[in-house]
């Protein structure tokens, strides 16, 4: 008997030690793919609480599709992402990508029309815990960056990563201005008449 009440004991002392991710965090590996922007994101199984909050109607949803497009919405709203010239990328698509190992959460591939990221603001799950952290792992022109949002720092701007643009028109100054350079040596020469 008392082996049992001992074995009851610690179980229910020990009983959240099992847990491998928090319910506070979430996890974001982004990539750029040509024109698009690829997000595998990892999120707690307190992404439904989140869903529900956010669209209470889901309480009565029937369908998985209803879940699916709220998700959608509740991304859209709280993932931006931003280019170069500071305009906002689109969200094309949100897919969950099956992961047997990892059941207690959801992982799921996000799409954004666009390239060139320079800012990002993510507020994903800020609506349920004050506590919660957002991990972004990102891959940008061979190198890495590694940021976090919290509910009191929601937005960050990728720091060290070559502007493309701004390259493009440095490269055309340095253009023209050879251009010059060669005309004005060609003025210079004197001028030969054929008799």
């Amino acid at each position: 008997m008392k082996k049992v009440i001992f074995t009851l004991i610690f179980m229910c002392v020990f009983n959240n030690v099992g847990y491998a991710h928090d319910a506070d965090k979430a996890y974001f590996n982004i990539l750029e793919k040509g024109s698009t922007v690829e997000i595998t994101a990892e999120f707690p199984w307190s992404i439904r609480n989140a869903l529900l909050q956010f669209s209470p109607e889901l309480n009565n949803a029937k369908t998985k599709d209803e879940f699916e497009n709220a998700l959608f919405n509740y991304i859209k709203l709280n993932l931006r992402m931003f280019d170069t010239h500071n305009r906002p990328m689109l969200l094309l698509s949100v897919k969950a990508i099956n992961d047997e190992d990892h059941a207690h959460q959801g992982k799921y591939k996000l799409i954004f029309k666009g390239n060139y990221i320079s800012k990002i603001s993510n507020s994903i799950l800020f609506n349920i815990n004050n506590n919660q952290e957002n991990y972004h792992r990102i891959l940008l022109d061979n190198s890495t960056f590694k940021y976090t949002t919290t509910k009191d720092v929601r937005l960050f701007e990728i720091v060290g990563r070559p502007n493309k643009s701004l390259a493009f028109y440095q490269w055309g100054i340095i253009l023209v201005g050879l251009g010059l350079i060669v005309n004005l040596f060609k003025l210079k020469r004197p001028f030969k008449f054929n008799n």
